[in-house]
């Protein structure tokens, strides 16, 4: 045992410490006692005594049964869950924790890597749990035999935990990294675990809906999904499913894990560059707008009466929103740019430019801008290319308009918010959120209240976060003039952020002449 630690020292010192500090004797011996009274509960819940031959009444051949395919089952369920409620839990609490102490300061400041330091964490935090999977598996495996299973469908499963477990530690984290750097959110290190744990229990439990029904039923011989992604038949055929979703957790567990990076790094940078937001939006829409198909056995196309673009869009948005959270700096670090910018005036348009685009510190309004323009031409084009007749209630060119708007219109917020961010308060993010969040609600309440629900004026409702359907009510000429008019509210934003910029850089810039002048003196 001390061998294997050492080589584990020697690999990882980080996943060595978080070993040693939890493997102890006490700590293992509940564990290995728990998991198999556990086990032991289960294999005799699903088990039964039957007669096989009866003389007068009574049973002269009586067999033990056990049902394997009730426990594999059972465990299909249990593992995974325990697995990664415990795991997300614990690797929040810890990280909390540490960052409240200001030990983990101590451990950047380590000549190890941050993808080390980080590794060490997941791998050491849960290692308990870790144990106590292992030694559910040859139960697990045996049932899953025995029920008729072939092993490479286990071996799949398996995959699909290890690579769901990847997933949600590095979202954890990630959601952990954000409390800590958002005092105002929630200011106790021991409900900042609480907090990320129950805003990832509903995906958890989805995710293990996901995998057990599509497992179950595709043992069972039966079509899973009547899917399509870009006329990819998902459901029908276990192979690409897997495979589709294989790469789908890959993907997303490589954006948090380059995001975790970064944050760890040096807390006071965005968890995301807005060079990987570029790419990170393009893969996302292409994933979603992929699910924008015809129906396959029907003769009718995906329509608004079960609104599954709608859903589908809707769900683009508000990944938009949460992203572009994300992309904005520490107000501190603006005004560092700005008093910059000021103070060299001399500087290119075509630097300024570039800086807006890929710089860390500069306002991400023009990152968001591309974002948003990426969007737009991947669901234009798509719906330029899908039949003509595809959807009832909009024709193509409302679709395309209503996208414009609604891509305005979360721009338009955007610069507001960071218009209000700017401000000289001390609770200036706060202010800027309740802001955002009272603006959206009577852009929805007060064309309610005019209109009785109705979109019967749809201009009352294009600055509303359901722009899109407010298109679908108007005319050319209406249609035409609401774009005109959130492109002007957009350039009057625009050049009051612009203003708003360089005032704050000049008198920036002349605080600190001042300063240097009294130290001067």
């Amino acid at each position: 045992m001390e061998k294997v630690l050492d080589k584990i020292g020697e690999w990882n010192p980080q996943l060595f410490r978080e070993i040693k500090g939890r493997f102890k004797p006490r700590n293992l011996i509940f564990t290995i006692s728990g998991t198999l009274i556990v086990l032991i509960v289960i294999i005799s819940i699903s088990s039964r005594e039957v007669c096989g031959e009866y003389i007068n009444h009574n049973c002269i051949d009586s067999q033990f049964i056990i049902k394997w395919k009730d426990i594999f089952r059972s465990l299909n369920w249990i593992l995974p869950i325990v697995l990664l409620l415990s795991g997300i839990y614990f690797i929040s609490s810890d990280l909390a924790k540490e960052e409240h102490i200001g030990s983990l300061n101590f451990i950047r400041l380590s000549p190890q890597s941050s993808q080390k330091i980080l590794t060490g964490k997941i791998l050491g935090i849960p290692c308990l749990f870790y144990l106590a999977i292992v030694l559910s598996i040859p139960l697990h495996l045996i049932s899953g035999l025995n029920s008729g299973v072939s092993i490479f469908g286990i071996i799949a499963l398996y995959t699909l935990w290890i690579l769901g477990s990847c997933l949600f530690f590095n979202l954890a984290i990630w959601i952990t990294f954000t409390f800590n750097n958002n005092k105002n959110a929630i200011n106790t290190a021991s409900m900042i675990p609480w907090a990320v744990s129950l805003s990832l229990c509903v995906p958890v439990f989805f995710y293990n809906c996901l995998i057990n029904f599509s497992f179950n039923w595709y043992n069972n011989s039966r079509i899973v999904w009547k899917w399509k992604w870009f006329y990819l038949s998902l459901g029908e055929n276990p192979l690409v499913t897997y495979s589709w979703i294989f790469i789908t957790l890959v993907l997303a567990t490589y954006f948090f894990w380059q995001g975790i990076n970064r944050g760890f790094k040096n807390p006071n940078f965005t968890l995301l560059k807005k060079a990987d937001s570029y790419l990170l939006v393009t893969c996302f829409q292409l994933w979603i707008v992929g699910f924008v198909m015809p129906r396959q056995n029907q003769n009718q196309y995906f329509n608004l009466e079960n609104l599954n673009f709608l859903l589908l869009f809707g769900f683009t948005s508000v990944f938009l929103v949460a992203l572009f959270s994300l992309l904005f700096p520490h107000r501190q670090k603006i005004l560092d740019w700005a008093t910059f910018q000021h103070k060299n005036k001399s500087r290119l348009t075509r630097n300024i430019i570039n800086d807006l685009i890929w710089g860390e510190n500069s306002p991400p309004i023009i990152a968001i801008g591309i974002n948003l323009l990426i969007s737009s031409i991947i669901w234009i084009s798509w719906l330029i290319i899908l039949p003509s007749d595809w959807i009832l209630y909009f024709s193509k060119w409302q679709l395309i308009v209503g996208i414009l708007a609604q891509m305005l219109t979360i721009l338009i917020y955007t610069i507001i918010y960071q218009i209000i961010l700017l401000k000289a308060t001390l609770k200036a993010e706060i202010m800027a959120v309740r802001s955002l969040i009272g603006l959206i609600f009577f852009s929805i309440l007060i064309p309610s209240l005019l209109v009785l629900g109705k979109m019967e004026i749809p201009l009352l409702w294009m600055f509303s976060p359901i722009s899109i359907l407010a298109y679908n009510q108007g005319n050319m000429i209406t249609v035409c003039f609401g774009l005109l008019l959130q492109i002007i509210t957009l350039g009057l934003l625009g050049k009051t952020l612009t203003k708003q910029v360089k005032k704050i850089g000049e008198s920036q810039l002349k605080i600190l002449l001042q300063s240097s002048e009294i130290t001067n003196k």
